[in-house]
């Protein structure tokens, strides 16, 4: 079964749910309360014809007047009583509800006729569990195959009902040999909106589990969780490859790959043996070597498996040891968004701070006016901005995902203005694929 049929099948039960809650919730409603109302006149008694008998009217009979299932006719017709035709029945329960009982059935039967079928046509579309042993999909297809819409409540109902009337001791001798225990019309009506009542609970529970279904389908259908995050985890990798020198304090010497933006250094090497005060070097084009001390390691443990453990080194070039009076230190942002409360966390290396509150919308801002002020001149500066707002539109949804690795395509010349922004970007896709 593909999604698109799942979806069908899904618009035409709502379709037939909506149709049910309109025209016949209300009604059994009305019907209910009418034919509890009439049973208020009624004997009490489902013996022979004490099943029959009801008050004068349909009126509640006074405390005096109440009938005496033990004695029943057995000393004279008492008074007050009488025996009502079926159709009585129906036209005072009619009276009452101002519902018309005989359209209401039609309606009724229509529906249970349609909502019977559904289970086996459903489970003829849906793969058995033989072929699919996922126990998630095993647990949804059984809850489909419980499903049932019969008669099944409304007997029970009446099951119940009759057995609560059946007068354990009786005299009217008449009554019991006319062959025990009969059905009052009025509860016959009370047991279809029983019966209507249960079928709407199975058929909510019918809708949410073929959900259920859909949503399986759909996450089965999307890329393989585990392949899209070792590809984000490789592209990621890739822009951090630049060849770096470490330099231990000990004079230890060890080659390894990296990429130096703005004051940081990020390297996906997470078992490189660094220390606070050890030197990096990075050569240049030009033959010249660049020399930076470590102020402060910053190790993640990252986001299985999107991203992989990484440091995100705290540097300084050694030439820029001699403190600035006039100028503030230069400040690098990284931003993270965690949880449900979504927020940036600004850290720099001579003064941190947490500013709670901001949510995706203002990270995407931030990083599209990142983009703007580095890239003025730069052909790609409309397809970046463009892919933004792909990631801003999906946010939330599977195809993030997707839209995030899109943007690392293009965002590859431009890294030192996106690296700040990578940890919430990695954070988002992975959230949504938990």
């Amino acid at each position: 079964m593909d999604r698109a049929r799942v979806g069908e099948i899904l618009s035409d039960l709502t379709a037939l749910e909506t149709e049910a809650i309109s025209t016949l919730e209300p009604d059994a409603q009305a019907i209910g309360a009418a034919a509890h109302q009439v049973g208020l006149s009624w004997s009490g008694s489902a013996l022979g014809h004490h099943a029959e008998m009801y008050f004068d009217h349909f009126q509640r009979p006074s405390r005096e007047c109440r009938f005496n299932a033990e004695w029943g006719t057995q000393m004279g017709w008492p008074r007050g009583w009488f025996t009502p035709t079926v159709e009585e029945i129906e036209a005072e329960i009619s009276r009452i509800s101002g519902v018309d009982l005989a359209v209401w059935k039609q309606r009724y039967e229509a529906m249970m006729s349609k909502l019977r079928e559904l289970p086996d046509s459903l489970l003829v579309e849906i793969p058995s569990k033989v072929a699919n042993p996922d126990p998630r999909f095993v647990r949804i297809v059984s809850d489909i195959e419980t499903a049932r819409f019969d008669d099944s409540q409304a007997k029970e109902y009446l099951r119940e009902q009759l057995n609560a009337h059946r007068p354990s001791v009786s005299r009217d001798l008449r009554a019991i040999s006319a062959g025990g225990v009969t059905l009052p019309a009025h509860l016959c009506y009370e047991a279809q909106v029983e019966g209507f009542k249960h079928a709407q609970k199975s058929f909510a529970a019918l809708i949410k589990n073929m959900r259920l279904l859909a949503r399986y389908i759909e996450v089965q259908g999307e890329p393989n969780a585990t392949g899209s995050s070792s590809e984000a985890q490789a592209m990621l990798e890739t822009l951090t490859n630049d060849s770096l020198t470490l330099r231990k304090t000990d004079g230890a010497i060890l080659k390894f790959r990296g990429r130096i933006t703005s004051g940081n250094l990020t390297t996906f090497e997470s078992t490189l043996p660094c220390a606070e005060g050890d030197t990096i070097e990075r050569e240049l084009p030009n033959g010249q070597m660049e020399k930076f001390e470590i102020l402060e390691l910053g190790f993640h443990q990252g986001l299985p498996p999107y991203i992989g453990p990484h440091y995100q080194m705290k540097i300084r070039k050694i030439t820029d040891r001699i403190p600035h009076t006039t100028q503030p230190s230069s400040v690098t942002n990284i931003y993270n968004v965690h949880g449900p409360n979504a927020r940036f966390n600004s850290q720099s290396v001579d003064q941190s701070h947490n500013v709670v509150g901001v949510d995706e919308g203002e990270l995407f801002q931030k990083l599209k006016e990142a983009i703007q002020t580095a890239s003025a001149n730069s052909p790609q500066r409309e397809q970046l901005l463009l892919a933004v707002d792909e990631m801003s539109a999906h946010a939330g949804r599977s195809s993030f995902g997707d839209k995030f690795q899109s943007f690392m395509a293009l965002a590859s010349n431009c890294m030192t203005v996106v690296t700040p922004f990578l940890p919430a970007l990695a954070n988002l896709t992975a959230s949504v694929h938990h």
